[in-house]
């Protein structure tokens, strides 16, 4: 015979954070079992944007005044801290965000 097992109590705020993530999970369920469509099948509820922002800092502005090259002008902000529409999807698609399918539908082409 296997030795019993006492059970001890569940902490209560472990508990309510189970009780809570159960109702969230209801939430989404319907009566035939299945979960809602909130997603279109994608995966993903609602939209997040990819971002790209030249700041025009002095050297920056001073590059567009002297009719500088572009590749020249890129160079500079991406050493300031610029972030490309490409960077700032390669960092959505870190934090779980969206995923590179995503990305590569809106800024490689």
């Amino acid at each position: 015979m296997a030795p019993c097992v006492r059970l001890g109590l569940l902490d209560r705020s472990y508990a309510a954070n189970v009780d809570r993530a159960l109702r969230a999970l209801a939430a989404y369920i319907v009566e035939d079992g299945g979960l809602v469509d909130v997603c279109s099948g994608t995966g993903y509820k609602g939209r997040a944007g990819l971002h790209e922002l030249l700041v025009g800092t002095g050297t920056v502005k001073k590059l567009i005044q002297e009719h500088a090259r572009v590749a020249e002008i890129l160079a500079v902000a991406l050493a300031e801290g610029m972030l490309t529409l490409k960077m700032d999807g390669m960092e959505k698609v870190l934090q779980g965000i969206t995923d590179m399918a995503q990305v590569r539908a809106v800024c490689i082409k």
